[in-house]
């Protein structure tokens, strides 16, 4: 029940009058405020006045002419516009200044109801809204996790050499030779779906690496085995759900013929190799470099998994409610990204990005965990001074924009006009924080030494 009287106002919230707007604060929770505000009549007539003397200065009542409506002719047609106008303009204007004198912060949208506006009576309206809770920050440093040894085996090293391997590999047209698994094949295709050409069902001389299956499902089988010059007629029945619609659940048949094939040839592993593909002497040396890079790559991945069991070491021991806006924010982002992420493994995702609820309870959870976590590592980053200078800023915008093949400048603007900057700011500022608590905890060693 929201507090009516002065003396209420008082005793059950924050009471602020300032050029006669009153102010309460009522806490629901330690993340919902209800905000009401209250303005006298003398300071809303002008208001009123404004929107009546616009009136009288555009609208065309028959028998007068512009201007020389009489008020109360006015006022008997146009009530409910002035009215509807009135409180269109008063109420954001007057929320954000109750905002300034409580010394709030949203962080959802608010939810205004309760609106009473009545001549010469107190125009009366309640907002409610979400803010961040108010909570001290403990025990986060010198958070204790463990790691295990790190060791780099042979076997790893031969792995990471064959792939160097395969990276270097070439293709060389063979004379002689069937098609296999693995080839790369060049084709001139025609295909018909019930007797009609279809898009994309015509090549010349398109490649096509033989078990990518990049065409249609079956398609690689029927070209194994075949010879250059080689032709072949056939059909596939293409599955119900197969992404293509036009295809889908049809017999498509095929006339093929191979105009050339390449098989991968791959360099020796040698000195020469070394030399010409990592940079080295000798393969003895490639293999050290080749270790010492694995070596840091799994370093690395430990040192985030680390910082991941530092955070939620950190969160877990923080009781706090977590405002529904934000955990809703991160819910927003986890099912975009889920839904991007399914569309590029080849799902069809048009049902979950038209009703994302399957998604959203999947991610829920994660969700809240993320949003809880965001308000621990933003309280510690503001008790401990940690700040994002421009220059980080700055640094931060190159890498992204070159990874992306895009200038700083240009990677800027983008993100200041999806609205993202400030919230780019957040996230370094997050990260920062993740950093200075993985420097102020103890790890210890699987045999039980303490790095500090």
């Amino acid at each position: 029940m929201v507090p009516q009287s002065e003396d209420e106002l008082a005793n059950n919230g924050l009471l602020i009058t300032n050029y006669g707007m009153k102010v309460s604060v009522e806490e629901l929770g330690a993340c919902k405020r209800v905000l009401r505000v209250e303005l006298p009549p003398e300071s809303v007539r002008p208001k009123v006045e404004e929107v009546y003397r616009q009136l009288e200065r555009t609208v065309k009542i028959p028998g007068f002419r512009k201007g020389k409506a009489p008020r109360r002719l006015l006022e008997a047609r146009f009530r409910d516009e002035v009215r509807s106008e009135v409180v269109r303009d008063l109420v954001p204007a007057t929320y954000r200044q109750a905002l300034e004198e409580s010394h709030l912060t949203p962080i959802s949208e608010p939810e205004v109801e309760e609106i009473q506006f009545e001549e010469d009576k107190p125009f009366v309206f309640k907002a409610t809204f979400e803010v961040k809770p108010e909570f001290e920050v403990k025990d986060y440093r010198r958070v204790v996790v463990s790691k295990e040894p790190l060791q780099v085996t042979e076997e790893e090293v031969d792995r990471a050499l064959e792939l160097m391997r395969e990276r270097a590999g070439e293709y060389l047209s063979m004379e002689g030779w069937p098609a296999l698994r693995g080839d790369l094949v060049y084709l001139d295709f025609e295909g018909l779906v019930e007797g009609r050409p279809f898009k994309g069902g015509k090549g010349e001389n398109q490649p096509l690496l033989l078990g990518s299956q990049g065409l249609l499902p079956g398609f690689d089988e029927k070209v194994i085995g075949l010879g250059k010059g080689e032709s072949k007629a056939f059909g596939l029945d293409i599955p119900e759900d197969f992404p293509r619609k036009d295809l889908a659940g049809n017999r498509v048949t095929l006339k093929i013929t191979v105009k050339e094939i390449k098989k991968k040839r791959l360099p020796q592993l040698d000195d020469d190799f070394a030399k010409e593909f990592g940079g080295c002497g000798t393969l003895r040396e490639l293999r050290e470099k080749v270790r010492c890079d694995l070596l840091r790559q799994k370093e690395k991945a430990q040192e985030m998994e680390l910082k991941g069991k530092i955070v939620e070491k950190v969160v877990d021991a923080h009781s706090l409610e977590v405002p529904e806006a934000l955990v809703e924010a991160h819910l927003r982002r986890m099912v975009s990204q889920g839904i991007r992420r399914l569309a590029a493994q080849g799902v069809d995702v048009k049902g979950l990005a038209q009703d994302p609820e399957a998604l959203r309870g999947h991610f829920r959870e994660a969700a809240l965990k993320e949003a809880k976590a965001t308000l621990v590592l933003e309280a510690i980053a503001d008790k401990e001074g940690i700040q994002v200078s421009e220059e980080e800023l700055a640094k931060e915008v190159e890498a992204i924009a070159a990874s992306v093949n895009l200038e700083p400048k240009a990677m800027r603007t983008y993100l200041e006009g999806q609205g993202r900057w400030e919230a780019f700011r957040a996230e370094l500022r997050e990260q920062k924080a993740v950093d200075f608590l993985y420097a102020q905890a103890r790890v210890v060693e699987g045999g039980g030494l303490i790095v500090l």
